[in-house]
Protein backbone atom coordinates (compact mmCIF):
# COMPACT_ATOMS: atom_id res chain seq x y z
CA UNK A 1 0.00 0.00 0.00
CA UNK A 2 1.57 3.39 -1.15
CA UNK A 3 2.52 5.91 1.67
CA UNK A 4 -0.21 8.90 1.04
CA UNK A 5 1.72 11.53 3.37
CA UNK A 6 4.89 10.62 1.47
CA UNK A 7 2.80 10.67 -1.83
CA UNK A 8 1.51 14.13 -1.10
CA UNK A 9 4.50 15.78 0.08
CA UNK A 10 6.43 17.19 -3.19
CA UNK A 11 8.15 20.17 -3.94
CA UNK A 12 5.47 21.73 -5.75
CA UNK A 13 2.63 21.28 -3.04
CA UNK A 14 5.57 23.00 -0.25
CA UNK A 15 5.61 25.99 -2.77
CA UNK A 16 2.28 26.36 -3.10
CA UNK A 17 1.89 26.25 0.61
CA UNK A 18 5.04 28.27 1.45
CA UNK A 19 3.22 30.82 -1.09
CA UNK A 20 -0.39 30.75 0.16
CA UNK A 21 1.10 31.58 4.21
CA UNK A 22 3.43 34.38 2.59
CA UNK A 23 0.76 36.30 0.57
CA UNK A 24 -2.30 35.67 2.69
CA UNK A 25 -3.65 35.16 6.09
CA UNK A 26 -5.47 32.21 8.14
CA UNK A 27 -8.39 30.54 6.06
CA UNK A 28 -11.70 32.88 7.05
CA UNK A 29 -13.93 30.48 9.07
CA UNK A 30 -16.93 29.33 7.25
CA UNK A 31 -20.50 31.53 6.17
CA UNK A 32 -24.16 30.65 5.24
CA UNK A 33 -25.84 32.54 3.26
CA UNK A 34 -29.07 31.74 2.61
CA UNK A 35 -28.64 28.23 2.83
CA UNK A 36 -25.51 28.88 0.26
CA UNK A 37 -21.94 27.90 1.92
CA UNK A 38 -19.67 30.56 0.84
CA UNK A 39 -16.62 29.08 -0.75
CA UNK A 40 -13.26 29.28 1.82
CA UNK A 41 -10.77 32.22 1.66
CA UNK A 42 -7.97 32.96 3.45
CA UNK A 43 -7.54 36.51 4.16
CA UNK A 44 -4.76 39.06 3.36
CA UNK A 45 -1.37 38.39 5.17
CA UNK A 46 -2.37 42.77 5.86
CA UNK A 47 -5.38 42.68 6.84
CA UNK A 48 -4.63 44.61 10.73
CA UNK A 49 -2.02 46.94 9.23
CA UNK A 50 -4.42 47.98 6.25
CA UNK A 51 -7.06 48.30 8.58
CA UNK A 52 -5.29 50.49 10.80
CA UNK A 53 -4.66 52.72 7.43
CA UNK A 54 -8.32 52.65 6.70
CA UNK A 55 -9.31 53.58 9.92
CA UNK A 56 -6.73 56.47 10.24
CA UNK A 57 -8.08 57.92 6.88
CA UNK A 58 -11.88 57.11 7.03
CA UNK A 59 -12.30 60.80 8.04
CA UNK A 60 -11.62 61.27 4.43
CA UNK A 61 -13.57 59.23 2.91
CA UNK A 62 -16.50 60.97 0.72
CA UNK A 63 -20.02 59.38 0.26
CA UNK A 64 -20.53 56.06 -1.20
CA UNK A 65 -21.48 55.68 -5.14
CA UNK A 66 -25.30 55.57 -5.30
CA UNK A 67 -25.46 52.26 -7.95
CA UNK A 68 -29.85 52.03 -7.22
CA UNK A 69 -31.37 54.60 -5.55
CA UNK A 70 -31.89 53.77 -1.20
CA UNK A 71 -29.92 50.44 -1.96
CA UNK A 72 -27.44 49.39 -3.30
CA UNK A 73 -23.77 51.55 -2.51
CA UNK A 74 -20.23 51.01 -4.09
CA UNK A 75 -17.18 52.33 -2.35
CA UNK A 76 -13.79 51.64 -0.91
CA UNK A 77 -12.58 50.63 2.46
CA UNK A 78 -12.27 54.19 3.88
CA UNK A 79 -16.35 54.25 3.43
CA UNK A 80 -16.26 51.26 5.18
CA UNK A 81 -14.47 52.23 8.31
CA UNK A 82 -16.50 55.13 8.19
CA UNK A 83 -19.64 54.61 10.73
CA UNK A 84 -21.03 58.60 10.38
CA UNK A 85 -21.22 57.81 6.07
CA UNK A 86 -22.93 54.03 6.63
CA UNK A 87 -25.40 55.39 9.57
CA UNK A 88 -25.97 58.38 6.82
CA UNK A 89 -26.88 56.07 4.18
CA UNK A 90 -28.66 53.92 6.26
CA UNK A 91 -26.63 50.93 5.76
CA UNK A 92 -28.09 47.59 7.03
CA UNK A 93 -25.96 44.89 5.50
CA UNK A 94 -21.95 45.44 3.73
CA UNK A 95 -20.09 43.36 1.58
CA UNK A 96 -16.14 43.26 2.51
CA UNK A 97 -14.02 42.29 -0.12
CA UNK A 98 -11.39 44.50 0.97
CA UNK A 99 -8.04 42.92 2.90
CA UNK A 100 -9.43 45.12 6.18
CA UNK A 101 -11.58 43.66 8.62
CA UNK A 102 -15.36 44.16 9.10
CA UNK A 103 -14.98 47.14 11.28
CA UNK A 104 -18.45 47.51 12.73
CA UNK A 105 -19.26 43.90 13.04
CA UNK A 106 -19.03 43.03 17.06
CA UNK A 107 -19.78 46.54 18.55
CA UNK A 108 -20.34 50.32 17.49
CA UNK A 109 -18.50 53.27 19.29
CA UNK A 110 -20.73 54.81 21.92
CA UNK A 111 -20.24 58.51 20.26
CA UNK A 112 -22.15 56.93 16.83
CA UNK A 113 -24.91 55.05 18.71
CA UNK A 114 -25.56 59.04 20.19
CA UNK A 115 -25.63 60.35 17.05
CA UNK A 116 -27.31 58.04 15.32
CA UNK A 117 -29.33 56.05 18.14
CA UNK A 118 -31.58 54.12 15.36
CA UNK A 119 -29.15 52.42 13.43
CA UNK A 120 -27.51 48.61 14.27
CA UNK A 121 -24.65 46.88 13.41
CA UNK A 122 -24.56 46.21 9.72
CA UNK A 123 -24.81 42.26 8.81
CA UNK A 124 -21.66 41.25 6.96
CA UNK A 125 -20.47 39.31 3.85
CA UNK A 126 -16.79 39.10 4.43
CA UNK A 127 -15.03 38.14 1.24
CA UNK A 128 -11.44 37.79 0.15
CA UNK A 129 -9.16 38.02 -3.51
CA UNK A 130 -6.35 39.84 -4.30
CA UNK A 131 -7.10 42.21 -7.12
CA UNK A 132 -5.23 40.42 -10.01
CA UNK A 133 -6.52 38.64 -12.98
CA UNK A 134 -5.85 35.29 -12.42
CA UNK A 135 -7.60 35.34 -8.72
CA UNK A 136 -11.11 33.66 -9.21
CA UNK A 137 -13.97 36.41 -8.13
CA UNK A 138 -16.69 34.22 -10.02
CA UNK A 139 -16.92 31.49 -7.32
CA UNK A 140 -18.11 34.46 -5.11
CA UNK A 141 -21.21 35.38 -7.53
CA UNK A 142 -23.70 33.13 -6.50
CA UNK A 143 -23.22 33.88 -2.69
CA UNK A 144 -23.26 37.99 -2.97
CA UNK A 145 -26.15 37.67 -5.58
CA UNK A 146 -28.16 35.96 -2.72
CA UNK A 147 -26.60 38.23 0.16
CA UNK A 148 -27.97 41.63 -1.67
CA UNK A 149 -31.50 39.83 -3.08
CA UNK A 150 -31.96 39.18 0.68
CA UNK A 151 -31.07 42.33 1.98
CA UNK A 152 -33.97 44.14 -0.51
CA UNK A 153 -36.06 41.72 0.01
CA UNK A 154 -36.07 42.57 3.70
CA UNK A 155 -36.35 46.48 3.07
CA UNK A 156 -32.27 46.60 3.46
CA UNK A 157 -29.61 48.66 2.01
CA UNK A 158 -26.28 47.68 0.74
CA UNK A 159 -22.95 48.67 0.42
CA UNK A 160 -20.14 46.94 -1.66
CA UNK A 161 -16.49 47.85 -0.64
CA UNK A 162 -13.44 46.94 -1.52
CA UNK A 163 -10.04 48.62 -0.80
CA UNK A 164 -10.47 51.09 -3.95
CA UNK A 165 -13.79 50.71 -5.01
CA UNK A 166 -12.67 49.95 -8.60
CA UNK A 167 -12.31 46.13 -9.27
CA UNK A 168 -12.94 43.54 -6.83
CA UNK A 169 -16.24 44.87 -5.27
CA UNK A 170 -17.54 46.69 -8.71
CA UNK A 171 -17.56 43.30 -10.31
CA UNK A 172 -19.90 41.89 -7.13
CA UNK A 173 -22.10 44.54 -8.28
CA UNK A 174 -21.79 43.99 -11.86
CA UNK A 175 -22.75 39.80 -11.24
CA UNK A 176 -25.64 41.15 -9.19
CA UNK A 177 -27.11 43.61 -12.20
CA UNK A 178 -26.71 40.90 -14.59
CA UNK A 179 -28.15 38.45 -12.84
CA UNK A 180 -30.97 40.39 -11.36
CA UNK A 181 -31.66 42.72 -14.55
CA UNK A 182 -30.97 40.04 -17.61
CA UNK A 183 -28.75 43.08 -18.69
CA UNK A 184 -25.64 41.82 -20.80
CA UNK A 185 -21.94 42.70 -18.99
CA UNK A 186 -21.58 45.66 -21.51
CA UNK A 187 -24.73 47.43 -20.67
CA UNK A 188 -23.88 46.88 -17.10
CA UNK A 189 -20.74 48.24 -16.96
CA UNK A 190 -21.50 51.06 -18.59
CA UNK A 191 -24.46 52.04 -16.26
CA UNK A 192 -22.20 51.42 -13.03
CA UNK A 193 -19.29 53.37 -14.67
CA UNK A 194 -21.63 56.43 -14.99
CA UNK A 195 -22.53 55.80 -11.22
CA UNK A 196 -19.12 55.70 -10.68
CA UNK A 197 -16.51 56.99 -13.30
CA UNK A 198 -13.70 55.06 -11.96
CA UNK A 199 -15.05 51.30 -12.01
CA UNK A 200 -12.50 49.56 -13.72
CA UNK A 201 -12.33 45.55 -13.27
CA UNK A 202 -9.30 43.97 -13.84
CA UNK A 203 -8.77 42.22 -17.19
CA UNK A 204 -8.90 38.40 -15.63
CA UNK A 205 -12.35 39.73 -13.65
CA UNK A 206 -13.48 40.95 -17.15
CA UNK A 207 -13.39 37.78 -18.48
CA UNK A 208 -14.99 35.59 -15.51
CA UNK A 209 -17.90 38.33 -16.00
CA UNK A 210 -18.51 37.80 -19.64
CA UNK A 211 -18.19 34.05 -18.92
CA UNK A 212 -21.33 34.47 -16.24
CA UNK A 213 -23.46 36.47 -18.94
CA UNK A 214 -22.62 33.77 -21.24
CA UNK A 215 -23.82 31.19 -18.49
CA UNK A 216 -26.79 33.05 -17.89
CA UNK A 217 -27.98 33.47 -21.36
CA UNK A 218 -27.86 29.48 -21.01
CA UNK A 219 -30.10 29.13 -18.25
CA UNK A 220 -32.47 31.30 -19.50
CA UNK A 221 -32.48 29.14 -23.01
CA UNK A 222 -31.65 32.60 -24.74
CA UNK A 223 -29.50 31.86 -27.76
CA UNK A 224 -26.18 32.44 -28.31
CA UNK A 225 -24.58 33.16 -31.80
CA UNK A 226 -27.64 30.88 -33.10
CA UNK A 227 -26.86 27.84 -31.67
CA UNK A 228 -29.96 27.20 -30.30
CA UNK A 229 -31.99 26.47 -33.71
CA UNK A 230 -32.43 30.27 -34.24
CA UNK A 231 -30.95 32.72 -36.46
CA UNK A 232 -31.39 35.70 -34.46
CA UNK A 233 -27.78 36.70 -32.98
CA UNK A 234 -26.79 37.32 -29.58
CA UNK A 235 -25.92 40.74 -29.98
CA UNK A 236 -29.34 41.55 -31.81
CA UNK A 237 -31.67 39.64 -28.47
CA UNK A 238 -32.67 42.67 -26.27
CA UNK A 239 -32.22 43.05 -22.67
CA UNK A 240 -33.87 44.70 -20.11
CA UNK A 241 -32.94 48.36 -19.54
CA UNK A 242 -31.43 48.29 -16.18
CA UNK A 243 -31.03 52.16 -15.76
CA UNK A 244 -34.69 52.21 -16.41
CA UNK A 245 -35.68 50.06 -14.00
CA UNK A 246 -35.60 51.03 -10.50
CA UNK A 247 -34.94 48.77 -8.16
CA UNK A 248 -37.91 47.32 -6.27
CA UNK A 249 -40.74 48.81 -9.66
CA UNK A 250 -42.62 46.58 -11.26
CA UNK A 251 -40.92 45.27 -14.48
CA UNK A 252 -43.22 46.55 -17.56
CA UNK A 253 -45.11 44.57 -20.21
CA UNK A 254 -42.89 45.77 -22.55
CA UNK A 255 -39.86 45.63 -21.35
CA UNK A 256 -40.10 41.88 -21.02
CA UNK A 257 -38.48 41.26 -24.45
CA UNK A 258 -36.48 38.23 -23.73
CA UNK A 259 -36.68 37.22 -20.19
CA UNK A 260 -40.40 35.49 -19.25
CA UNK A 261 -40.19 36.21 -15.63
CA UNK A 262 -43.75 34.33 -15.01
CA UNK A 263 -44.78 37.34 -12.49
CA UNK A 264 -44.73 40.78 -13.12
CA UNK A 265 -42.09 41.96 -10.65
CA UNK A 266 -38.41 41.43 -10.20
CA UNK A 267 -37.44 38.22 -10.69
CA UNK A 268 -36.69 35.88 -7.35
CA UNK A 269 -33.48 33.90 -8.34
CA UNK A 270 -34.34 31.71 -4.75
CA UNK A 271 -36.79 30.12 -6.87
CA UNK A 272 -35.14 28.91 -10.40
CA UNK A 273 -31.98 30.87 -11.29
CA UNK A 274 -29.91 30.17 -7.78
CA UNK A 275 -30.91 26.48 -8.54
CA UNK A 276 -29.59 26.10 -12.07
CA UNK A 277 -26.54 28.41 -11.84
CA UNK A 278 -25.31 26.25 -8.84
CA UNK A 279 -25.15 23.34 -11.16
CA UNK A 280 -23.42 25.15 -13.67
CA UNK A 281 -20.37 27.05 -11.64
Amino acid sequence: MPDLATKTITTENVKKEVANNIYFGPIYPNQVIGGLTVPRFRTSINEKSLSRIALASAHKARKPSVILKDFLYLSGAKVGANGDLLAKNKITHIINISPCRNFFESKIPISLLQKYPNWKSPKYLRLYVKDRPEENIEKFFNVSNKFIYDAKRDGGRVLVHCWAGVSRSASLILAYLMNQYGCTYNRALNYVKKKRSIVEPNCGFCLQLSKYELELMRTLGIPIDGISGTKRKYDEVEFVDIINVNIGSVVEEGERNVFDWGTKGIFDPSTYRYNKMRKLI
